[in-house]
């Protein structure tokens, strides 16, 4: 009976240090998937534009000619993420690392990741459906000062790309 019940203990000990090592590799391969998961903007492309009265644009590089700042981005391909509609972010920095938000005061502007709130210049709803997408953006302004822009692009809560231009 003694060798029964100290068999059973160790079978019993045996079976809890399986499960707690199954509870941390379950662990380990959730945040794995959540690392796979997250989603990547590659070819992002931002610089300044003048828009015509025709309603074309063209590219400058001139602060006074600028109108609107156009960020042009593609999500990578992904089979882990879910599919959906994401929102995404724009923060575009100016050269006094001020935030240009948007025109419209009574807009939300501001949008929280990693616990921090931050504002942004112009949000973008995308359909992800788990293929590389490309969108563009444009965030109007009436007058750009000269200097380095940084644009930054964020979606659930984290970055996913980011950009530089100068204006002269």
């Amino acid at each position: 009976l003694e060798k029964e019940k100290a068999l059973a203990k160790l079978n019993l000990q045996t079976e809890r240090e399986k499960t707690r090592q199954l509870a941390e590799d379950q662990k380990l391969m959730e945040q794995t998937i959540a690392m796979g998961s997250m989603l990547t903007a590659t070819a992002v492309k931002a610089g300044a534009i003048k828009r015509w009265k025709s309603g074309k644009e063209s590219e400058t590089r001139r602060a006074r000619r600028a109108d609107e700042i156009k960020v042009c981005f593609t999500i990578g391909k992904n089979t882990i993420a879910a599919a959906g509609e994401r929102e995404v972010f724009i923060r575009v920095t100016t050269p006094k690392n001020t935030v240009l938000s948007l025109a419209d005061s009574s807009a939300e502007k501001s949008f929280v990741t990693d616990g921090t709130e931050l504002l942004f210049s112009a949000r973008k709803l995308v359909d992800y459906q788990g293929e590389a997408i490309s969108d563009c953006a444009y965030v109007p302004r009436e007058n750009f000062e000269k200097g380095s822009y940084r644009v930054e692009l964020y979606t659930e809560e984290y970055m996913i790309g980011a950009e530089a231009f100068e204006l002269r």
